[in-house]
């Protein structure tokens, strides 16, 4: 938890100490056929590539380094909490 998926994982299959995006493409590998025969295939590819880009520890870090103090994580969280809200208020407007 403390690196994310930018460190290493556990791979099930091999029981060693692998990088994080090598254990996640094994378990996508592993389930494609039935991700692409739902439709999903896709969105779970997506979904992954935002996940090792953009991964709540990787931002968590980066909050930190930039204010050098734990408050700066929860800052970031705020703001980052407070413009999920008003993109749904805008959303909502919309309907």
């Amino acid at each position: 938890s403390r690196f994310g998926v930018s460190d290493r994982l556990v791979h099930p299959g091999e029981r060693e100490l692998r990088p994080a995006r090598d254990v996640l493409d094994a378990l996508v590998a592993a389930v494609e056929p039935a991700l692409a025969e739902a439709g999903d295939l896709d969105r779970v590819t997506a979904r992954l590539e935002r996940v090792v880009h953009e991964g709540g520890a990787t931002r968590q870090r980066a909050a930190h380094e930039r204010s050098g103090h734990v408050a700066g994580v929860v800052d970031d969280l705020i703001q980052r909490t407070e413009l999920t809200w008003e993109a749904h208020d805008i959303d909502t407007e919309r309907a």
